[in-house]
This record gives structure tokens, sequence and C-alpha cells, in this order.
């Protein structure tokens, strides 16, 4: 196990983790969906070097359920926040969409930027 599974697993974590659930009334406050429809999870909004995850002030916390705080920490593309920037019709079935887990080709190609993700050239729909 590592040191930071370690942590995670101490019962001053799921003292405190449970005490933030419960101020948030159990639910996430991206969502606004709760047990048992999804898993709820701490997530820290500031990250202070040398703290362990409890030694942080309760508002420095927020209840999110696991896809939202995966989306927080990047590892799930965002469903908001995206810019349109073109679009841009290449005729044919010449570009292929950026979009993770798709390459499709696609005739129109929409130029979208998050601050997050960067840009990205998708498509929606067929051609």
């Amino acid at each position: 196990m590592t040191k930071v599974n370690l942590l995670y697993s101490a019962k001053e974590w799921h003292r405190f983790s449970e005490n933030i659930k419960k101020r948030d009334k159990g639910i996430c406050l991206k969502c606004n969906r709760g047990s048992p429809d999804v898993v709820l999870q701490v997530h820290h909004e500031v990250y202070k070097e040398g703290r362990k995850p409890w030694e942080y002030n309760s508002s420095d916390c927020i209840t999110l359920c696991s896809g939202c705080h995966a989306r927080e920490h990047g590892l799930i593309e965002p469903t908001k926040g995206w810019s349109l920037l073109s679009i841009n019709d290449l005729g044919g079935l010449d570009g292929h969409c950026e979009k993770k887990g798709c390459g499709n080709a696609i005739r129109y190609e929409y130029l979208t930027y998050h601050p997050k993700w960067g840009y990205q050239t998708v498509s929606y729909g067929q051609e």
C-alpha cells in the first residue's frame, strides 16, 4: 500500500471526510446526486504541502461524486466550459475527431477550447 493510500485509510481521514459529507447534506455539490446512486468523495479545493488530508479547514473541501471528482482532477473530459472557436466544412470526410476515444473521420470540424483541456477539433453527429 502506498503512503498516499495509507493516509486515506486512516481513521482521522474517515472522520474528517464523513463530517464534510454530512455538512454537504450527503450530496455532490456539482450534480446534486447522493447515495446510493453515486459514490461520494471529498475533494480538496486547494493543496498545501506537508499537510495530511484531514489537516485542512473544512472550508477547503467539498463533497463530490466520483465522476465529478474525476472531472475536477482532469481524468474525465469536462461536460461544461468549452468554447466554440470556429466551424470548418472540409468538403468530405477528410478530418479526424480529437475527442478522447473517438477518432472518427469528420467533414465538419468544430474547433473548441477548454481552459483546463486546451484545444480540440471535434464533430457532432455524423458528417
